[in-house]
């Protein structure tokens, strides 16, 4: 890494997590930090899309690793000013890397976090990513650009489902809590595309993932 790229790091993203640091260089189009990330998005992003063929040292989803009801939970914080952009029927790209887990309860837990670190000020929500899930069965039907993340931990508690950089979803709905605590979060719900190369490539980017 660059000195300048050191410099700037210390001072902008001292303390976070690299995931963190990555994903608000991408959203943000940071030319300079991204030159010495690229190496690293690319081999992440290479471990995401799944290609037709197996690839060399690219894992391979297996059948109970693909949501077997058809969907996965990502759980956060909304601000109230990107509510309206969730809007039914919109398709958009995600400039970034999309964390999602198997268990509603491992994406509640991220939510809840997000509460406790703004001292019960965050309006939570979970965001629903429904696939096909005859996927777990007919690789045919899954998602390209998706993959399961298998932690160092032999329990695997995350149970993580990584998407990659501006991949495509749709809102189908959203229900919004009065109180949107991580016990009564906002609901987003989102159809994610199977493939990214067959949609627009000028579609809105999330504000906020």
């Amino acid at each position: 890494m660059s000195l300048a790229t050191r410099s700037a790091c210390g001072h902008r993203y001292h303390s976070r997590e690299l995931c963190s640091i990555i994903n608000q260089c991408l959203r943000e189009d940071d030319a300079e930090l991204l030159v010495d990330l690229m190496p690293v998005v690319r081999a992440i992003n290479q471990l995401c899309v799944v290609q037709g063929e197996k690839r060399e040292n690219q894992p391979q989803i297996q059948a109970h690793q693909w949501p077997s009801s058809g969907k996965c939970f990502r759980g956060g914080s909304l601000p109230e000013e990107h509510k309206a952009f969730f809007s039914e029927g919109l398709k958009y790209r995600v400039p970034g890397f999309l964390a999602t887990s198997l268990s509603e309860e491992v994406a509640s837990k991220f939510a809840e976090r997000q509460f406790d670190l703004s001292n019960g000020s965050a309006h939570c929500v979970l965001w629903i990513v429904e696939v096909d899930p005859r996927g777990a069965n007919d690789p045919r039907l899954r998602c390209k650009q998706v993959n399961y993340v298998r932690h160092s931990n032999l329990e695997d508690v995350e149970q993580e489902f990584l998407f990659a950089p501006y991949s495509v979803f749709t809102v189908q709905r959203a229900e919004w809590s009065p109180n949107p605590t991580y016990v009564s979060p906002h609901r987003i719900f989102l159809a994610a595309a199977r493939d990214n190369r067959v949609e627009p490539e000028d579609l809105p980017l999330a504000p906020w993932y």
